[in-house]
């Protein structure tokens, strides 16, 4: 189970009523999950963007072998705004993706670029990587020999806009949450990250922006008859010092994959 706060005209919310750390059973329960609940900041969204946040392009699907000679090898692209570099990708017939893959990490290598390239099928995908990640992230490929041979994007994108992307589409409107991978991956490139760097990136968003319980008994409980149902509910009226806030929920219920919980 997940709980996202949603409100931003008040918070944090402490749930109380769920384990504490001298109430648990040291054998099967969590170190206690007592604790306060509030919307995501920008600071830790932009922490998970700044170590998970990768931008990438793609060729066309490649036909092989490829032959690359003095008519292909130009290679044209950059790893930072208004600072593009140009050079040779090592002229050879190129079997299959996996050696011209190696061909071109191994340029970009000699070249500094904070850029790596990697395979889906026949098609070439080209990551920012290192400190190139997150807000700071850039890559764009001009038009040159080689990315006409192999149909490379030559669209740029900056990660200078991730940040406002990412809110835009997990924070859908003011009561309402979207925290599944088919969701996050609508931010900008990342619909191209390996599975397995999407499945981080997305997890990291997760536990940011609606931190994890375990479902233990009080848990549960808390869900159906306590505080995270009060908190939860469409009708929740805030009082004591927060009287006169309008009536709404504070939280969205979750399962672990950013899909609706269900008992």
């Amino acid at each position: 189970m997940r709980l996202a706060t949603v409100r931003t005209d008040m918070g944090p919310f402490f749930v109380a009523d769920i384990e504490s750390r001298s109430q648990r059973c040291f054998s099967s329960e969590p170190p206690g999950q007592t604790r306060y609940f509030e919307k995501a900041s920008d600071a830790a969204l932009t922490d998970v963007l700044n170590t998970y946040g990768k931008l990438t392009i793609k060729s066309g699907t490649i036909v092989f072998p490829l032959t690359i000679g003095a008519a292909q090898d130009t290679l044209t692209i950059a790893d930072v705004s208004g600072a593009p570099k140009t050079f040779n990708i090592a002229n050879a017939t190129y079997a299959n993706i996996a050696s011209l893959v190696a061909a071109v990490n191994t340029a970009f290598s000699a070249q500094e670029l904070r850029l790596v390239a990697r395979n889906v099928g026949n098609a070439l995908y080209i990551d920012t990587s290192g400190t190139n990640i997150g807000l700071s992230a850039y890559v764009k490929a001009d038009a040159s020999q080689f990315v006409t041979a192999i149909s490379l994007d030559t669209s740029a994108f900056s990660g200078t806009t991730m940040l406002t992307a990412l809110k835009a589409i997990i924070y859908p409107s003011a009561s309402t949450v979207a925290l599944q991978n088919g969701d996050i991956d609508g931010v900008l490139t990342f619909a191209d990250l390996s599975t397995a760097d999407l499945a981080t990136l997305c997890d990291a968003v997760r536990d940011a922006a609606a931190p994890e319980l375990v479902e233990t008994g009080p848990v549960l409980l808390s869900y159906v008859y306590g505080q995270i149902s009060k908190f939860a509910g469409a009708t929740f009226q805030p009082g004591g010092d927060r009287a006169g806030y309008p009536a709404g929920a504070a939280f969205v219920v979750l399962a672990d994959d950013g899909s609706a919980f269900t008992l």
